[in-house]
């Protein structure tokens, strides 16, 4: 963590949001050379809802691409679910990797920190034969933009 409590990470995910939106805003830049998710991230990004935000500037900021599909897949009294997949995927046994994700209205630190902590720590365990199959956390964290905050994991 840096000094103003972010992590490396989100401030990297800030500042590739702020690169994006100038580069795909410059008039100097012809619209045609501007990568898809640029100018997704650029024209489409006020209009998203805040999740669809993050998620889209994390996906093209891990280099995962942009978001293909996000499908809901219910909720709590607390948090909502979704199923997300992405055009340049991870890969886990061979397989593309689609991802499970929570969000909140709640803080990072009160919904997520410690879940994902402790998945981290299991799925650290389970890389051996005849293991429990434990999914993988890929990010987790304060929405960069208002109220919320979500984690990815496999």
């Amino acid at each position: 963590k840096l000094e103003s409590g972010r992590t490396t990470l989100e401030i990297m995910v800030r500042l590739s949001n702020v690169v994006l939106l100038l580069s795909a805003a410059s008039e100097s830049l012809a619209f045609s050379s501007v990568p898809s998710a640029t100018r997704l991230l650029g024209t489409q990004l006020a209009a998203m809802a805040p999740l669809d935000q993050e998620l889209e500037s994390w996906a093209w900021s891990a280099g995962y691409g942009q978001i293909d599909k996000a499908i809901p897949a219910g909720s709590s009294g607390w948090a909502s679910f979704r199923k997300v997949t992405v055009t340049n995927p991870p890969e886990s046994d061979g397989k593309p990797v689609s991802f499970f994700v929570k969000s909140s209205s709640r803080s990072a630190e009160e919904m997520f920190h410690g879940e994902a902590l402790g998945l981290q720590a299991m799925y650290e365990c389970s890389q051996g034969e005849d293991s429990l199959r434990i999914p993988k956390v890929y990010h987790y964290g304060d929405f960069s933009e208002g109220k919320g905050s979500l984690i990815v994991m496999e």
